[in-house]
């Protein structure tokens, strides 16, 4: 079966100005009143990696939902946890988990949660860039393309097993 049996691959916001919608975390003291977290583009496959990023949001109702240029996507997806893999290069992946991501990568999120561990490990293997890049050699790779590679659940739940007894940390 592919991916998409199993997860919804989903674009991100596009703010339309991120000078004025994007900051890193620790341009402000503390997360101030209308901003959240939001993810972004890493280079290597890491847990926690792309978490540099905040984004004045205003409950998708404010300056942002103005902007020309601008793409609010996808909030109702806020809150659940997936995989997040950089649209290009080398398709790095990182843990949602439940932020907000923007349109440097794609977020993967599985219909059920227990699969979580399992897309993980494969998103984070050779074998997904090597069945990304056989459908899309562009450079930069669209989020339909992600649903569409094969996908082995059983396969990679016994390989998540064996990598992870214990489950994600």
């Amino acid at each position: 079966s592919n991916l998409g049996g199993k997860a919804r691959c989903l674009a991100g916001i596009d703010s339309g100005d991120s000078n004025q919608f994007t900051f890193k975390f620790w341009e402000h003291g503390k997360l101030l009143s209308g901003w959240i977290y939001q993810l972004n583009s890493s280079t290597k496959n890491l847990f926690f990696a792309g978490r540099e990023h905040i984004l004045f949001f205003e409950e998708g109702v404010g300056a942002l939902s103005r902007c020309p240029g601008g793409s609010i996507r996808n909030v109702r997806f806020f809150g659940r946890k997936g995989v997040v893999v950089t649209r290009i290069g080398d398709l790095s992946a990182a843990l949602s988990l439940g932020e907000s991501w923007n349109r440097n990568v794609a977020c993967i999120i599985p219909d059920s949660e227990k699969d979580l561990l399992s897309l993980w490990v494969y998103a984070s293997s050779e074998v997904f860039h090597k069945n990304v890049r056989e459908l899309n050699q562009k450079l930069s790779v669209s989020e339909a393309t992600f649903e569409k590679i094969g996908f082995d659940n059983e396969y990679w739940t016994k390989v998540a097993q064996a990598q992870y007894p214990n489950g994600l940390p």
